[in-house]
């Protein structure tokens, strides 16, 4: 009796490996360290002072800057020293000012150099009138507030795995001396500058 032939099982189907996703390269944090830098503007301001008895209400223009120290604490917080100043004028005025300020920036997204920065400190300033011999001027308590966004040139070239690198961006600010009542000292300016720094 011939017997049937018997018929191989067919082979299962070899399901190939999952490839592996290639890993993906972190770009370090450039908001990092101790920073150092300087930022310079045109300004525009209002100035007023009380002894002076002439009409104020005309701005000045001119311009400023100022150097800055500081430390990146936080991935989204950096404290400061900012030591600056400014000249300014129209056709009868001259105002110059200068001050110290503890300034903190707020990186709301750390992974975006985009930031926001308040400071308080000290200052002074002088006014003087072609208009008059008196002469005037603002002081005590200093305020500032400004946004900021930097970016790195060259950072992912030259400094592929190191964290910061040198930065520059534009800045807009206010900085005044707030008065301490009516019909007190006061001057506010409005500034927008370039930031250039190294963290």
């Amino acid at each position: 009796v011939e017997s049937e032939p018997i018929e191989p099982e067919p082979a299962e189907p070899v399901e190939p490996e999952p490839r592996k996703p290639a890993a993906t390269r972190l770009e370090p944090p450039r908001i990092s360290g101790t920073y150092l830098g300087m930022a310079i503007w045109p300004a525009i301001a209002w100035v007023y002072s009380p002894n002076v008895e002439v009409d104020q209400r005309a701005a000045l223009g001119g311009g400023g800057g100022a150097m800055r120290l500081g430390q990146a604490v936080l991935p989204w917080l950096t404290i400061g020293v900012d030591a600056g100043g400014a000249f300014l004028w129209n056709g009868d005025r001259f105002f110059m000012k200068g001050g110290l300020i503890i300034d903190f920036g707020f990186y709301p997204v750390p992974k975006y150099p985009f930031s926001i920065h308040t400071g308080f400190g000290f200052g002074a300033g002088l006014v003087l009138d072609d208009r008059t011999d008196t002469k005037g001027g603002v002081g005590g308590p200093r305020f500032t507030g400004a946004l900021r966004y930097e970016v790195f040139p060259g950072a992912a070239r030259t400094r592929p795995r190191k964290p910061g690198g040198w930065a520059l961006g534009p800045e807009l600010a206010w900085r005044g001396f707030t008065p301490a009542g009516r019909d007190k000292p006061m001057s506010n300016a409005i500034v927008l500058g370039l930031w250039f720094g190294y963290y």
